[in-house]
């Protein structure tokens, strides 16, 4: 972005999501974002946060993109969400309950986030409300894909659920594996494999 509101920032993707998200007349010094914000670059398959870890931050997803998933006692991942650019990761709920992270995040390619801590956020918030309604839009647009996610799962069934996730994230379905698709839309590695089979006839 060549006239950035916020081009003192360490990150121009960071900056341009700000222009985006902040109102035309609102301008935060460059110091207090950097404070906010924490540049963080993944290589694929490294790990965000992991279960077990006391993780304080939420992430928001610059470039690249995120699976976040559980491990079943058996070794077992399910996958529970994907995260692409400008949408955000992170333990929320652990978080907000004080509690040891459940949930592994990693990056399923090279990605680049900017970490940030939602208590530091109230506070900038007191000389900024609109880091405040920043921070809400954020965390909502989370729990509606968590809501749209369990609706599809209860609703319908595996071939709909694949042709949904199709349908609505057609760039996503090419840069995932599809044994993280499988997980995701609940459905056997096998089963998929059949259903893009039958598809391509």
């Amino acid at each position: 972005m060549n006239s950035s509101r916020n081009h003192n920032l360490p990150n121009t993707l960071l900056a341009a999501f700000l222009d985006r998200s902040l109102p035309a007349d609102v301008k935060l010094s460059s110091t207090t974002l950097e404070k906010l914000f924490k540049i963080r670059k993944l290589t694929k398959g490294e790990h965000l946060c992991q279960a077990g870890d006391k993780e304080k931050n939420l992430y928001l997803v610059l470039s690249g993109c995120l699976r976040a998933y559980y491990m079943s006692p058996s070794g077992r991942e399910c996958v529970r969400a994907f995260v692409e650019e400008e949408q955000v990761a992170g333990a929320f709920a652990e978080i907000t309950l004080g509690i040891d992270c459940r949930v592994f995040v990693q990056a399923t390619e090279q990605t680049t986030v900017a970490g940030f801590s939602l208590l530091a956020l109230d506070q900038a918030s007191a000389n900024s409300p609109y880091l405040k309604d920043l921070k809400m839009k954020m965390i909502l647009d989370s729990y509606i894909r968590k809501e749209n996610h369990s609706f599809e799962l209860t609703v319908f069934n595996g071939r709909e659920r694949l042709k949904r996730f199709q349908s609505n994230q057609p760039g996503l379905f090419k840069r995932l594996r599809k044994s993280d698709i499988a997980s995701y839309l609940n459905i056997a590695p096998e089963t998929l494999s059949r259903y893009l089979k039958k598809d391509s006839v």
